[in-house]
């Protein structure tokens, strides 16, 4: 059985879900973004955290750069939907 794709707009909601502000109107108008330059991974991940462990991920990427040239990755636990940092 197939596992069903994440979609930005079900992303969004389970992040929104564990309170993290990244998606409020404050934080989306102070980086100038908007939810139609943001892209999904669709499936889960790997990837390498600032902790050195290896974590599942849904990666959200940006389409275009935003305000001040922003446009990095960002990532997202897949069972907790907390913001994982990658090791650079």
């Amino acid at each position: 059985m197939k596992s069903k794709r994440m979609t930005v707009s079900e992303l969004k909601a389970r992040v929104t879900e564990t309170g993290s502000p990244f998606f409020s109107r404050n934080n989306m108008k102070h980086s100038g973004d908007t939810m139609s330059n943001y892209g999904c991974s669709g499936k889960p991940i790997e990837i390498m955290d600032v902790l050195g462990n290896t974590r599942l991920v849904y990666e959200l990427w940006r389409k275009r750069s935003a305000y001040a040239g922003l446009h990095a990755s960002a990532y997202f636990d897949a069972i907790t939907f907390k913001q994982v940092f990658i090791k650079r």
